[in-house]
């Protein structure tokens, strides 16, 4: 039986409202009914993550906004590519409350073509995936973040971005005494 109508008066079952992660839900209801079933994609822009403040905000508009405007019942579908060990799919994945679920590319990559298992070789067979790692051979964080779903942070690396200088070995070789050579 339908409880609710529309604005013309015709009765519907259910009801399906879109917003933007930025904009008001805090309290979104119809009727007296909250939200049965939330589904929220790709919350976190690459932006957002360079920015400690935009995302502790985007935290707390999870957490204080988004979160709590559920049914008692309600279920979750968060849909996204990690962008940072520091993001929201991170923290739930950290949660044993949550069930995540992650569906990269593959299994794992670099490998031969005998031992690739794909997850969606329709759209990604092992030669789309092994040109896309290779164009991306100048920033493999970006391949494994977008396609194998491993944000790698730079906090994390050993040695950071544009700290390694390349010098000629003729500038070495003529200058050897300046060096401790072992």
């Amino acid at each position: 039986v339908p409880k609710y109508k529309d604005n013309l008066g015709n009765p519907y079952v259910f009801h399906i409202d879109g917003s933007s992660f930025s904009s008001r839900v805090r309290g979104s209801k119809v009727g007296d009914d909250r939200p049965q079933l939330i589904v929220v994609d790709d919350v976190l822009t690459t932006d957002m993550m360079r920015s400690e403040a935009k995302l502790l905000q985007a935290k707390e508009t999870w957490a204080k906004d988004v979160y709590p405007m559920q049914d008692d019942n309600a279920k979750f579908i968060y849909i996204g590519t990690p962008v940072s060990p520091k993001d929201i799919i991170a923290d739930l994945e950290k949660n044993s409350l949550w069930k995540v679920h992650k569906f990269p590319v593959c299994e794992k990559f670099p490998c031969e073509k005998e031992e690739f298992k794909g997850h969606w070789e329709v759209k990604f067979p092992y030669e789309e995936v092994l040109q896309r790692y290779q164009l991306s051979s100048d920033d493999l964080g970006a391949f494994y973040q977008e396609y194998m779903l491993q944000p790698i942070s730079q906090a994390g690396k050993l040695v950071q971005e544009g700290t390694l200088q390349s010098i000629p070995v003729s500038i070495i070789r003529n200058n050897l005494e300046h060096y401790n050579i072992y």
